[in-house]
């Protein structure tokens, strides 16, 4: 019997003489070698039987017509293919499409890992993102919270200074009303004088605090404009003197700290008094004050004259005058010089003079 599985022919080419008579042995060969079934089992194998004597038959017309075209030549040239080299083409052509198929799953596969990783990162971060919302959330509402408290505070705190100050300068006026008073029932003229110097050095007092600039985060930022301060003390100074007056200001906008400019308001005070009590201009001319302050690297340079021909008496340097500009040219921390009715003084401008302010100052001393 010829099995379908095993090569029967030669591979297709043309077949000489020699391969044609193998040819045409083998298919007699196999023809004769067909199993017949025996008479007692032949009920049992009849389909089996015809259906094998079919396909031998078919075998042995297919081989006797391929060799017949062979020896007759009627091949038309082309190769011929027979049905096992179709059964191998077919299992390769279906092994490849296996591997095929594989391939193509292991990829799917591969991708819809990926895919799966890639959705669980994307709910991961999801999830992280709104963790992180809330959080900001919250600390947004923190923060909201503690700002309406700081807002609160600063204005609790803004009120209670301009209170302060407001009340301050209420006492202030209440105590020049007093001085006042009292300055116009006496009737000694030396105390006259004396309360009225009084009243005008609290006056500078009161009008620095009308004059001064409050800073809420520090009371040390708190500064005062000392050219429209010197302008109110020589006006409170103009009101009350008897003669003519000439002023010549050239001041520099310069902001001095609370307590400096309070010392320096009281130093200018003092300077004009003893101007306007010891001055004598030269005949027929009136008195002339001329003020200049410049400020330079941290430090104002102020020059006070008058154009009195004779300033202060012999023991003026034991006045109560004399007393006071020295003490707040030491508040200041600067120095002084005298020449004649000239008075020129340096001081630092910042609550604590620079290394190159103090150079300056302690080369005036």
């Amino acid at each position: 019997m010829i099995r379908r599985s095993e090569p029967v022919f030669a591979p297709p080419h043309r077949v000489t003489e020699t391969s044609q008579l193998k040819l045409r042995n083998s298919a007699s060969a196999g023809f004769q070698k067909t199993k017949i079934p025996k008479p007692g089992n032949l009920k049992i194998q009849t389909r089996k039987s015809k259906i094998h004597f079919a396909s031998v038959a078919n075998d042995k017309q297919s081989a006797e017509s391929g060799i017949a075209k062979l020896e007759t030549g009627q091949t038309g040239g082309s190769n011929i293919v027979f049905p096992y080299t179709t059964n191998t083409i077919r299992e390769k052509e279906l092994e490849n499409n296996i591997l095929t198929a594989k391939r193509w799953n292991s990829l799917l596969f591969v991708l819809s890992s990926l895919l799966v990783v890639f959705i669980l990162l994307l709910l991961y971060s999801l999830s992280l993102l709104s963790k992180n919302k809330r959080k900001i959330e919250l600390q947004k509402q923190s923060i909201f919270a503690k700002n309406a408290v700081l807002k609160r505070n600063v204005q609790e705190k803004e009120f209670l200074v301009r209170e302060l100050n407001h009340r301050v300068k209420n006492n202030l006026a209440v105590i020049l009303s007093l001085i006042g008073f009292q300055k116009d029932e006496t009737q000694n003229v030396l105390y006259k004088h004396k309360i009225e110097q009084l009243y005008l050095r609290i006056n500078t007092i009161a009008l620095g605090h009308n004059l001064f600039s409050y800073n809420m985060n520090s009371f040390e930022k708190s500064t005062v404009e000392i050219k429209e301060y010197s302008e109110k003390i020589f006006e409170s100074h103009i009101a009350g003197f008897p003669k003519e007056l000439q002023v010549q200001n050239d001041l520099q906008e310069i902001l001095l700290p609370v307590d400096k400019g309070l010392s320096y308001g009281l130093l200018l005070n003092e300077l004009v008094t003893n101007s306007l009590k010891h001055t004598a201009p030269a005949q027929g001319q009136p008195l002339k004050i001329s003020l200049n302050v410049q400020e330079s690297n941290g430090v104002a340079h102020m020059k006070y004259c008058d154009n009195g021909v004779f300033f202060g008496i012999n023991d003026g340097s034991n006045s109560l005058g004399h007393y006071i500009i020295d003490a707040m040219v030491q508040q200041l921390d600067g120095t002084f010089e005298r020449e004649d009715s000239c008075y020129r003084i340096v001081f630092s401008v910042d609550a604590k003079a620079s290394p190159q302010a103090e150079k300056i100052i302690s080369l005036k001393r």
